[in-house]
């Protein structure tokens, strides 16, 4: 059924009440990225809230009845074919949003534009936000499938990771608990990694002379990151130590996102106003 202009400007209306004014289609640089046909409408996340919530129950209920886990955990086949892939997916699209980023911040830099669009209302940081948030934009559909995957296919490998320490038989509620955080914890991963890839692209983006430097520096850096970051979990004093697990799979992979991207835009922000 045809919706008219009124009804559809509503439906956006509210499609968009949730999302910060950086990343809405109606922020002008957003817009100048993406061009008049750029995908802008939000994702509909009601299949991630609602895989979740299937996952708990079917956790919380394993938890007194075993064999409900024993059924689902059958799974396991069809996530280790498809988290891989998933995996590969969103590698390319940190790839293409570090590249998208760094681009059109340098080109801001190169142009001299950057003290045009600092006479606006917006403030420096609304304009590095909105460059991360139209290379974004520009994957969202990418990133979102990622995302549903994840939701559907990987409890049963996060299940047979963290049931190793948090072990069922001795503490059956806290592994349950420890596998939904972890899932959890991986959705949120999802949209801080990327937001922090293109905060370093911004970053790179202002200081680097040429196009090509800021992006492949960019995308080296941001390699080295996730390289550390894969590599501290599996130091031999880490594996099978609960506490470190916590920290080093639970714990560092929301906060040194959050933090970067924090400290990245500040650099960018001291560098340009500082010119």
């Amino acid at each position: 059924m045809a919706i008219n202009r009124q009804e559809f400007d509503s439906i956006m209306e509210r499609a968009t009440a949730l999302v910060p004014y950086w990343a809405r289609n109606t922020n002008p640089i957003v817009r100048r990225h993406l061009g008049l046909g750029g995908h802008t409408v939000p994702p509909e996340m009601r299949p991630l809230f609602i895989g979740f919530g299937v996952w708990s129950a079917i956790f919380i209920l394993g938890a007194v009845w075993e064999p409900i886990l024993h059924v689902t955990l059958l799974l396991f086949l069809a996530s280790i074919l498809l988290v891989p892939v998933a995996m590969l997916v969103y590698a390319h699209v940190l790839y293409t949003i570090a590249k998208a980023a760094a681009h059109n911040m340098q080109d801001e830099m190169k142009n001299k534009t950057i003290n045009l669009l600092r006479t606006t209302p917006m403030t420096l940081n609304q304009i590095f936000l909105g460059k991360i948030a139209a290379a974004m934009w520009k994957r969202v559909d990418d990133l979102f499938l990622v995302a549903q995957i994840v939701v559907i296919f990987a409890p049963p490998i996060l299940y047979s990771m963290y049931t190793s320490i948090w072990t069922p038989v001795d503490q059956p509620l806290l592994s349950v608990i420890m596998v939904l955080i972890a899932l959890f914890v991986s959705l949120v991963r999802l949209l801080l990694e990327p937001i922090m890839i293109g905060a370093l692209a911004v970053l790179v983006g202002v200081v680097a002379p040429n196009r090509g430097t800021a992006q492949s520096t960019t995308v080296a850096l941001g390699a080295f990151y996730f390289l550390l970051l894969n590599l501290a979990r599996h130091i031999p004093s880490v594996v099978g130590n609960a506490n470190l697990v916590f920290l080093i799979d639970f714990v560092l992979p929301v906060v040194l996102p959050a933090l970067m991207i924090y400290a990245f835009l500040r650099i960018a922000y001291r560098i340009v106003t500082a010119d």
